[in-house]
């Protein structure tokens, strides 16, 4: 079980790193999906993609050391990559509510409607 929540956990991560360091273009694609026109790249959100993704590396790297290490010890371990990849979900969202609200026509954009 827990070989396969890291491996799930490493897969999902794969795929969302590439998209945080470069989180502005993924932003505007996402606004411009949704029919918002009015947000605008920043320098704050693209350093908050830059610190999510780092710590989603960091994150997966303790997730699979701690993991075998209790498994070498015969203890449980599948909660460990359960939690981790909870915080990095949570930082996830957090990372893209931070960029979306830190432009502020973008928000009167949304609060508009």
């Amino acid at each position: 079980m827990t070989s396969l929540l890291l491996f799930f956990g490493l897969l999902f991560s794969a795929s969302m790193i590439p998209a945080l360091f470069d989180f502005n273009t993924v932003l505007i694609q996402a606004a411009t999906a949704q029919g918002y026109t009015a947000f605008a790249p920043s320098a704050a959100a693209n350093t908050m993609g830059i610190v999510a993704g780092v710590v989603t590396i960091v994150l997966q790297l303790v997730s699979i050391v701690v993991s075998v290490r209790r498994l070498s010890r015969r203890k449980l371990a599948f909660p460990v990559p359960i939690l981790v990849g909870v915080v990095t979900f949570a930082l996830w969202v957090g990372a893209i509510t931070f960029a979306f609200f830190n432009d502020p026509s973008f928000v009167q954009q949304i609060t508009a409607r």
